[in-house]
């Protein structure tokens, strides 16, 4: 039905039900040419549907006044219309209505980088959707928890749901949730920088989108194999990729492609002996995105314009379009800052206007340079044409009148400078002044995070305390930054019989930094009262009881707008004489004896809010003479470097403590930094390093 029969039928049908159907499928229809409009339909159908008494269309309304609240990014809102559906879907019994709000909350959450609570929401949707069997929505579940996992650098566990993705697809021959699961897998291994796997699987979802002719799909396609080629150095094949997907895009008049593939085309030509042509590619794409108003697209043709003006030696265009990168880039990352993300706001339209007004003149520039190097091509292929000699008269008179003209505008030109002169000096005390503020602002943050570094050194065991406590040992302890999410902890107990113990333990907080150096407080914390208060010395019940207190330290109000679903990985030892025993959350214990290499698992949970969470299992081994034990945090094995710049790995992680078991244990932990350090070579640290060795 069009919308104007969806109007008559809400305005003059007897039948309830029916007019609230056409008034849910106008919302809907709206939502494509006036979201507001969309939301206000909706509003008025949630309000009569709770006057009448229906609440099934009631929630039918509050889910599109969240789906239109997302698409204007006011995701506040989004959230709090989702949890209203859910709360009456769940009345109703509604399990399938249920499972889809929450995908659709988690898909909010995913939004504004609250990515536990992404992943606990699609968690809750996959449940009840394994219980109905709904296969494509599971496939949906699937995605998303690996998407959460991707962007918070978790490849392994991405690739695990990604492939599940594809299992399930293969399973019901859904031909159209394999395109995305390889593309996703392909994404997985590009970043990884493992670009022959990448290029596999990117391969069978252009072979899918092919079979299909799904032209729009298969722009995707094209350039995700173009992108990998060119990682490899296959740089004819890649051209061949973008200017396949070029002619598809302007078959369908997508705008937004042309630009993205010409900028791609542009930069491979560019750096492939071509800049000339690179460089008018590049200035046809940044063309389009001015005329379109492409933000997003004009920061990249400016990155694309830099880059091939360097090839072209022209360096002071490549730093003028490098700036405007910077510039426009700025503008957007503030504009979807977590800050930021609710779109109806006199900030973002503030950042919105001095975004347009900043590449404004960029654009202008850019495409000046673009309309100049267009009329040398075509001068290039025409001849010079020269004017006849005129009388000496004329020519007099016109070198007087040169001579006027060039008087004049040396006059005027000396007034110009001595006024720019004045406004660059007036500019360059604004600036200074700034910098001065910004200056005094950085060392005061620094300060303070620089106190909190002594705050937490000082909930550290000492030095001398390891040595008194754990003999043969060392610690080796490498923020990423000034202070830590990781931690490492010991505390003395008596057993019953008047046995001397030590508990050890090597832990990992959620995130690194300020944020993690809090989390670390409270599970330092919850471990100190979990021996101290309730007397517990068995690593598993002590894991349990930290779980118990971390969970309700961060439970506040028990409001889940607001729920901290942080926590910590843990391996936890207690030592009494040869006896060890140990208890895991993700992080296991290794023990090497006599060049074998013996480990002992952890349990796949951490201490913190986790659905299904099970006790704690306590392993008890019986030590012998010259074993050296290990325990750690997952920093030394997730560090980047080496020749490809990829993983350590544990692998080549217990190759090296296997290499190094002749050494003692203070000589081990310098082998050991030495050899992070070396493998990590010009790359960033990625996380908090925490290594705990400990010889019987």
């Amino acid at each position: 039905m069009n919308k104007d029969s969806l109007t008559i039928v809400w305005n003059t049908s007897d039948n309830d039900s029916n007019r609230f159907e056409a008034l849910a499928l106008l919302a809907e229809s709206m939502r494509q040419v006036n979201i507001d409009s969309s939301f206000k339909l909706a509003e008025m159908g949630a309000m009569k549907a709770y006057e009448l008494g229906y609440p099934q269309f009631e929630s039918n309304f509050y889910n599109l006044m969240g789906i239109a609240r997302k698409h204007q990014k006011n995701y506040l809102k989004a959230i709090e219309y989702y949890r209203k559906t859910i709360e009456l879907r769940t009345q109703q019994g509604d399990s399938m209505g249920v499972a889809g709000v929450n995908h659709n909350l988690a898909n909010v959450y995913r939004g504004i980088f609250q990515y536990k609570l992404a992943l606990d929401h699609y968690a809750k949707a996959l449940k009840i959707n394994e219980a109905l069997g709904n296969n494509r929505w599971i496939i949906n579940n699937y995605t998303g928890i690996g998407i959460c996992y991707k962007v918070q650098g978790e490849y392994e566990s991405a690739l695990e749901f990604y492939k599940k993705a594809e299992d399930m697809c293969l399973e019901i021959d859904y031909q159209r949730g394999l395109i995305f699961a390889y593309k996703n897998m392909a994404n997985i291994f590009k970043i990884r920088m493992e670009y022959e796997e990448a290029l596999k699987f990117n391969l069978k979802s252009l072979a899918i989108c092919e079979q299909l002719n799904l032209k729009s799909s298969l722009i995707n396609a094209l350039i995700g194999t173009g992108t990998v080629r060119e990682k490899l150095n296959r740089n004819k094949e890649a051209k061949e990729d973008y200017q396949r997907a070029l002619e598809i895009a302007e078959e369908l008049g997508n705008k937004s492609r042309i630009v993205g593939i010409l900028s791609s085309l542009g930069l491979l030509n560019a750096k492939n002996g071509q800049p000339k042509v690179g460089l008018l590619q590049c200035g046809k794409a940044l063309k389009i995105a001015d005329e379109e108003n492409y933000f997003r697209e004009m920061r990249q043709c400016h990155a694309c314009l830099s880059r091939a003006n360097e090839e072209l030696g022209t360096n002071d265009k490549a730093l003028f379009h490098y700036k405007q990168y910077v510039a426009i880039n700025d503008s957007i990352v503030k504009m979807e800052s977590k800050d930021g993300v609710i779109k109806n706001n006199e900030q973002f339209k503030y950042e919105r206007k001095r975004l347009q007004d900043s590449v404004a003149f960029a654009n202008k520039e850019a495409i000046h340079d673009q309309q100049i190097l267009e009329k040398e091509a075509e001068s290039a292929q025409k001849d010079l044409v020269t004017e006849k000699y005129k009388s000496t008269l004329y020519a007099a008179i016109g070198g007087v009148l040169l001579l006027l003209i060039i008087v004049g505008f040396s006059i005027r030109s000396y007034s110009l400078k001595k006024r720019d002169n004045a406004t660059i000096l007036q500019q360059k005390e604004i600036v200074e002044n700034s910098n001065l503020q910004l200056e005094l602002k950085n060392k005061e943050i620094l300060d303070s995070i620089s106190y909190a570094k002594r705050i937490q050194s000082a909930i550290l065991p000492s030095s001398n305390s390891v040595r008194q406590n754990l003999g043969d040992s060392f610690i080796m302890y490498k923020p990423k930054d000034i202070v830590a999410g990781d931690f490492y902890w010991l505390e003395k107990f008596n057993t019953k019989d008047n046995k001397n113990g030590v508990l050890f333990a090597a832990a990992d907080c959620t995130g690194h930094g300020v944020p993690g150096a809090m989390v670390s407080v409270v599970c330092n914390n919850a471990l100190n009262r979990s021996v101290r208060e309730q007397g517990l010395t068995d690593p598993g019940e002590i894991l349990d009881m930290t779980r118990e207190i971390v969970v309700k330290e961060f439970e506040l109000d028990g409001s889940e707008e607001y729920e901290v679903m942080d926590g910590m990985d843990i391996a936890l030892c207690s030592l009494i004489g040869s006896k060890l025993k140990y208890a895991g959350a993700n992080n296991p214990l290794w023990i090497i004896r006599n060049g074998d290499f013996i480990e002992t698992k952890a349990d796949k949970q951490p201490i913190g809010k986790y659905l299904n969470h099970q006790p704690f299992t306590s392993h008890e081994i019986e030590l012998q003479k010259g074993d050296t034990i290990y325990i750690f945090s997952d920093g030394y094995v997730d560090q980047f470097g080496g020749d490809k710049g990829k993983k350590l790995k544990p692998a080549n992680f217990r190759k090296l403590l296997l290499s190094i078991q002749d050494l003692s244990m203070e000589e081990q932990k310098n082998h050991l930094t030495s050899a992070f350090i070396k493998w990590q070579g010009e790359l960033e640290q990625v996380d908090d390093v925490c290594v705990i060795g400990l010889r019987v």
